[in-house]
C-alpha cells in the first residue's frame, strides 16, 4: 500500500486530472471502491476519462503512485449491461514487500445502476484481488 501522498491529496489530484481532462472530452466517470480485499492493490477511487475519439485513459492513487501520470486504458467489453476497461501498471511492492513485475487491472462498469467491480491480478502470483463500489458520471454544467 502506497503512504507517500496524504488521501486528501491524491483525491484532489485525482478529481482535478477528472475534472480538467472531462472539459473537453466525451465522458468521465468516477468510481469509489471497497478496498478492504485488495491488499493496498485496489484504490480507494478511479476516474475514467474517454476522449471524442474513444481513448480511455485512467488516474488513481496507486496509478500517481507509481507512474506519476494517469495512464491509458483499453476497452475490453462493451455491451449493453456493462463496460469493462483494462490497463497494466508496471510493478511494485505490496505491504508486505512482495514484488510483482506488473499489475493487470480490470474495471467493469454495469451500465444500469454504475456498479463497478475491480479486478488486479499481480503477474507471477495466484492470488487475484478485488474491489467493489459504486460510480458517478461527472456531468458538463
Amino acid at each position: 500500500m502506497f503512504r507517500c501522498f496524504s488521501g486528501v491529496t491524491l483525491a484532489l489530484s485525482v478529481l482535478i486530472f477528472a475534472n480538467a481532462a472531462f472539459a473537453a472530452q466525451e465522458g468521465a466517470i468516477v468510481c469509489q471502491l471497497d478496498t478492504r480485499n485488495g491488499k493496498g492493490w485496489v484504490p480507494p477511487f478511479v476516474a475514467v476519462i474517454i476522449n471524442d475519439k474513444g481513448e480511455v485513459t485512467v488516474s488513481d492513487p496507486i496509478i500517481l503512485q507509481l507512474n506519476k501520470v494517469p495512464v491509458a486504458a483499453k476497452i475490453a467489453v462493451d455491451n449493453g449491461k456493462r463496460t469493462t476497461y483494462s490497463w497494466t501498471l508496471e510493478g511494485g511492492r505490496d505491504v508486505k514487500r512482495q514484488y510483482a513485475p506488473k499489475f493487470d487491472y480490470r474495471l467493469t462498469v454495469q451500465k444500469g445502476t454504475l456498479d463497478a467491480s475491480m479486478m488486479v491480478v499481480p503477474r507471477n502470483y495466484a492470488n487475484t484481488l478485488h474491489g467493489k463500489g459504486k460510480c458517478d458520471r461527472l456531468k458538463r454544467k
